[in-house]
């Protein structure tokens, strides 16, 4: 309902891929998976939908577009030189600009920032591969009426990121590790951006911090974003068991990277509901 107003104005067909495709039947689950990575490539726009405003989100959202320009306006100082870091750090006296004046809508705005990147969308496998495959100006967060771009969201992210262990009350305000997983998004999101040759393993241990219901999916998710997979490497198989999953991926590394075939040893995790021994020691 939220985005009706905005597929409207932009003539857009929307696409939601929990909607779209048939969880419950196996065969089509098989078949659109493979299709997911192209589908989100030839989008116009990605829309993510963080859920309905609260916990004073809008006072957020409201502020993304003064600190994106008071970041810009830095960034492209002579002091800062395009450098994000010195940037964001440039940012961080001027806390009048990044929470306001008065005490109380500084705590306000802390908060609103902390329950953004506390949402359970940035916890998500499979938002992965949606959420950094398009530019930061075409993919858009939705969250109440508001409607920003990856780009402003960046912003955020580092801000949040950096204010953390800059507060002098850190150790009220320390990050948790769910709020990170914002930062370790737009961390893989910019490696993409750069023109990154990522690996399956290294996809892989990215995606081992993200949550999803069924194992098997971290291995599917991961597929569409790994420049060493082809599309007949490795089929999406509903039907196949979680050992039978991780035997692929071993299958397929040791026969693709060459003197550095074992290197997925080292990010073994043992899973004790699994027997022993089995390719079950794979990033889960």
């Amino acid at each position: 309902r939220r985005l009706q107003t905005y597929l409207i104005q932009k003539n857009l067909l929307l696409w939601a891929d929990s909607i779209s495709i048939n969880q419950s039947d196996i065969t089509e689950r098989n078949h659109q998976v493979k299709f997911m990575n192209a589908i989100y490539r030839c989008a116009e726009c990605v829309g993510v939908w963080l859920g309905e405003a609260s916990g004073y989100s809008d006072l957020a959202m409201e502020r993304l577009d003064a600190w994106s320009d008071e970041y810009n306006r830095l960034k492209h100082s002579e002091a800062c030189a395009g450098d994000y870091h010195l940037a964001t750090l440039s940012m961080l006296p001027s806390r009048e600009i990044l929470f306001g004046s008065e005490e109380p809508t500084q705590s306000l705005v802390w908060h609103a920032m902390r329950g953004l990147l506390d949402r359970d969308w940035w916890l998500r496998a499979w938002i992965v591969q949606e959420a950094t495959v398009l530019a930061p100006c075409r993919t858009f967060f939705f969250c109440g009426n508001h409607c920003v771009d990856w780009e402003r969201m960046r912003t955020m992210i580092r801000l949040f990121n950096l204010v953390g262990y800059y507060d002098d009350e850190q150790h009220t305000w320390a990050t948790t590790f769910d709020q990170s997983m914002a930062s370790r998004l737009d961390g893989f999101r910019l490696r993409r951006e750069e023109g990154a040759y990522m690996r399956l393993l290294s996809v892989l241990e990215t995606l081992r911090s993200f949550k999803c219901e069924d194992p098997r999916d971290k291995v599917y998710a991961s597929l569409g974003m790994a420049a060493d997979v082809s599309e007949s490497d490795i089929l999406p198989d509903y039907a196949k068991s979680i050992e039978e999953v991780y035997t692929d991926v071993v299958r397929f590394v040791l026969s693709r990277q060459g003197s550095h075939s074992l290197d997925f040893l080292g990010l073994v995790i043992r899973l004790s509901s699994l027997p022993c021994p089995t390719p079950s020691d794979l990033p889960a």
